[in-house]
């Protein structure tokens, strides 16, 4: 997230740069590609979530 924020503050800096570089895209479009990072990253924290409840259960009882 911090990375991609930095990226984009750069990128503003020179805002014509930027829309060369994207090949010029839209909103709407980077929206769409947010939108698919986060569907993937929840369905990834879904799975890490189960694991380390796991994990936690263990240690928890070792510990």
């Amino acid at each position: 997230m911090d990375q991609r924020g930095q990226k984009r503050s750069e990128w503003g800096i020179g805002g014509k740069r930027r829309g060369i570089e994207t090949k010029e895209l839209t909103e709407e479009q980077e929206e769409k590609e947010e939108d698919k990072r986060q569907r993937r990253l929840s369905k990834e924290e879904q799975k890490e979530g189960k694991r380390e409840k796991g994990v936690e259960n263990l240690q928890g009882s070792g510990g």
